[in-house]
């Protein structure tokens, strides 16, 4: 009875152990999409406003242009 009692137990807190061990590696797993999310948003910023700025120049050139031919 008593040994039955103290596998019980022992199996309870091998599971919780496990369990730990599963969420500290779904954690990790979740920060690194996280972070890998973070650099590709960032390159999109980046991206979207030096092509804001080329459109700009262009738009300017081309009004410039525009200008000197009248």
């Amino acid at each position: 009875m008593v040994l039955s009692a103290a596998k019980r137990e022992k199996d309870f807190y091998l599971s919780k152990i496990e369990k730990s061990r599963a969420m500290t590696e779904i954690d990790a797993r979740m920060e690194k999409v996280l972070t890998l999310s973070n650099i590709v948003n960032s390159e999109v910023l980046y991206l979207t406003r030096s092509m804001s700025a080329c459109l700009k120049f262009i738009a300017c050139d081309l009004f410039i242009n525009y200008k000197s031919m009248k």
